[in-house]
């Protein structure tokens, strides 16, 4: 019985047909990738992530600086956010945000921070939930104050302010959970979101 022969037009063929698929797994990997950054600009585009997330409040126009993920009004405190001293606290991350006219005149506004149920139910942790006087903030380096101390019917009232003509107010607000007044070190989350509301002129 013969033994077949490979010719070596046969290995040049195979040879050849090697380099190809070579060549096609680099065209899909350089695809592959360059389809990734396409979605990447898209989901960025689509979802804001240019830095700000810009809100109509009534006449106000109304700036969030964003994180990465856009969660601009999302405030998330934990384990990483409880500190020994509130000249810790002060020097938190800021949450950013801007407030200015869309139209000529004197606007009030007020700011609350409320719990948000949604997200405490979608982390899992109504039963790790800090005590409201353990949660201190401060807006603009100002005076540190507990929740509890501004508590209302609607949220926490941190802030009460108005905006004249075509000026633009800046606010900076650290929020952080101070080590020595949690009722349980263990119980150190808490999950809200800034709200704005212009008051309406009688």
């Amino acid at each position: 019985m013969a033994k077949s022969k490979i010719e070596k037009s046969d290995i040049n063929k195979r040879s050849t047909v090697d380099k190809i698929k070579e060549r096609e797994k680099k065209y899909l990997l350089i695809l592959a990738f360059v389809f990734i950054i396409l979605i990447v600009i898209v989901f960025f585009s689509i979802f804001g992530f240019n830095g700000k997330n810009v809100f109509d409040k009534g006449e106000l126009n109304v700036k969030y600086e964003s994180d990465i993920m856009g969660l601009s009004d999302v405030i998330a405190l934990n384990e990483d956010s409880v500190v020994d001293n509130n000249e810790l606290g002060l020097a938190t991350e800021n949450y950013d945000f801007t407030i200015s006219n869309k139209v000529k005149g004197r606007h009030g506004f007020i700011v609350y921070i409320k719990s948000d149920q949604a997200i405490i139910d979608l982390d899992g942790c109504n039963d790790k939930l800090a005590n409201d006087d353990s949660i201190y903030f401060s807006i603009n380096g100002g005076e540190a104050k507990s929740l509890s101390e501004v508590k209302t019917d609607d949220g926490y009232l941190i802030l009460a302010d108005e905006v004249v003509g075509a000026k633009t107010k800046e606010y900076k607000l650290n929020i952080w959970i101070l080590r020595d007044k949690l009722l349980d070190i263990n119980n150190n989350h808490f999950h809200g979101n800034i709200i704005i509301e212009e008051i309406e002129e009688d």
